[in-house]
């Protein structure tokens, strides 16, 4: 996928449309580098933050309560272990791995070869993170049909997934609070430069968007609760 270029007013997607010979390349090509990708984030959680932990156990918490999990279904993600990928994956792993020069990964724009292998990888991941490979239910909303053959790579990883997000829902002991960091004034003046023009580009959307969240307080009170 990093190398071969399909004419340019060819998508993406019929890099899985050709060959059968292309196809297993390609599958496998992208199998392989979807993997590296998943084991770096997967052994990375000794570097967690605190704050990530936090959060997680508490997605798990308010979401395992509302939505229990059926103990007798070992063959897919729990409703907090999907809501956990949503946050960090969807939120954090997937957007600087399709957009590394963005989030100061890599100094320049990748190449357009490159953005697309990125782009894949970022799929797949995606759908490992939120449970949907190997879900019967999900064939007739994925529209992808080049992201079929990659149920087996969710289910594989399924055990090593389920780990991860368990493990976030748990603060080790080892980890203490974290201390304030320090940031300096350059880089702080462009975050609020950053967050100003966000709200100021949105501030006639954003009102709909809040008013049609559903109301979590009853969750959030009854999490913070005390016996």
């Amino acid at each position: 996928l990093m190398i071969r270029r399909p004419p340019r007013s060819t998508p993406y997607t019929t890099l899985f449309r050709s060959t059968d010979q292309d196809l297993n390349n390609n599958f496998a090509h992208l199998s392989n580098l979807s993997q590296r990708f998943l084991d770096c984030i997967l052994d990375s959680i000794t570097e967690c933050p605190r704050s990530f932990y936090e959060i997680c156990g508490y997605l798990n918490s308010i979401v395992d309560r509302k939505f229990p999990a059926d103990k007798d279904s070992q063959d897919v993600l729990t409703s907090a272990q999907i809501a956990e990928g949503s946050f960090i994956f969807l939120r954090f792993f997937c957007p600087a791995i399709v957009t590394p020069h963005i989030y100061g990964v890599v100094p320049n724009l990748p190449s357009p070869e490159a953005r697309r292998c990125l782009l894949l990888i970022g799929n797949v991941l995606t759908n490992t993170a939120n449970g949907s490979f190997g879900k019967k239910e999900q064939e007739s909303v994925r529209k992808e049909d080049y992201m079929k053959p990659f149920d087996k790579f969710g289910l594989d990883n399924l055990e090593k997934i389920r780990d991860f997000f368990n493990n976030l829902a748990n603060v080790p002991a080892e980890i203490k609070s974290e201390t304030r960091a320090e940031i300096p004034d350059e880089e702080r003046e462009e975050g609020l430069v950053a967050v100003h023009r966000y709200l100021f580009e949105y501030r006639e959307k954003m009102p709909q968007a809040l008013a049609s969240l559903p109301d979590i307080s009853p969750l959030i009170i009854g999490n913070n609760a005390t016996p």
